[in-house]
């Protein structure tokens, strides 16, 4: 390929200078695909990680000066401490009449998050969304969970590992064959899938 004026002036430039590229976004799933795997185009390059972590539970009393710790705690029970979701919480309503209005409504700014966030994370979102519907019903061992989903009792602990380390059923929870209990906290985005399971469940 033939040097250019411009390119060598360009490639002059950024030898001098020695620009730093920051790579943002909220996707975990797309971060590790193009820097932490081995095949990722800028795998073993990167100098500095920071986790932005979401709000804690008490940070929310500030946001919503309002509401009784009470009301503060459902809120965050639905919708985290993720900045962006907490910013189409009408503080002049309850948590439930927020999550009908901007989760369960098909013309909420949230109703295709859950969604969204499992295609993003994960590749198969439907197993994922089965499993947390499984968990929403009270199905807590893996026998159930595959009893309720149809997914094979052994393929199941790849996919609790996975929700763990994405958050999404929740912190600390193992399903193993040793430890067949999930115990789950469900963080956000978990709460907002199910609170859409739920809707989708058969009366």
């Amino acid at each position: 390929m033939r040097m250019t004026g411009t390119m060598i002036c360009t490639y002059v430039y950024l030898r001098r200078v020695k620009p730093k590229l920051i790579l943002s976004g909220s996707s975990i799933g797309m971060i590790q695909r193009v820097s932490f795997r081995g095949d990722a185009p800028l795998y073993g390059r990167k100098s500095l990680t920071l986790e932005v972590t979401p709000l804690e539970a008490q940070a929310l009393t500030q946001w919503f000066p309002t509401k009784t710790p009470e009301e503060v705690m459902q809120i965050y029970g639905i919708f985290g401490g993720t900045p962006a979701y907490l910013e189409h919480v009408d503080e002049s309503l309850s948590a439930v009449e927020n999550a009908h209005r901007v989760i369960l409504s098909k013309s909420g700014a949230l109703y295709d998050e859950p969604e969204f966030l499992l295609m993003q994370e994960v590749r198969n979102p439907g197993a994922y969304m089965d499993i947390m519907g499984a968990i929403s019903a009270g199905r807590q061992r893996i026998s159930e969970i595959s009893d309720y989903t149809k997914i094979p009792r052994e393929n199941l602990p790849k996919y609790i590992a996975s929700f763990n380390n994405h958050e999404a059923s929740g912190q600390g929870g193992h399903a193993t064959e040793r430890d067949s209990e999930l115990h789950a906290r469900r963080p956000v985005p978990a709460l907002l899938v199910q609170v859409r399971v739920d809707k989708q469940k058969p009366s």
